[in-house]
């Protein structure tokens, strides 16, 4: 696996993640998700994808199935996130 400059991604299954402020992309691929961010809540099920703008701060996923969150890298620098 090649780590990618350009972007950072979030795996979150069956569980909660926080991912910090930055422009994201969240994609649910299974399941259903909660998201949570800038006093906003939405639910998604399976094939549904929400942008979330940095200026909403962090943002919270709870997942029942797979999530997958794209964000800018400078977040994933700090150490936060599954993967990159």
């Amino acid at each position: 696996m090649t780590a990618a400059e350009e972007f950072a991604l979030t795996l979150v299954k069956d569980g909660e993640a926080v991912v910090p402020a930055a422009p994201r992309i969240v994609l649910c691929h299974s399941g259903e998700a909660i998201v949570a961010a800038g006093g906003e809540t939405k639910k998604m099920t399976a094939g549904q994808a929400i942008f979330a703008r940095a200026s909403l701060g962090d943002v919270t996923v709870s997942a029942d199935g797979l999530v997958v969150v794209a964000r800018t890298p400078e977040a994933a620098e700090n150490g936060v996130g599954a993967d990159r």
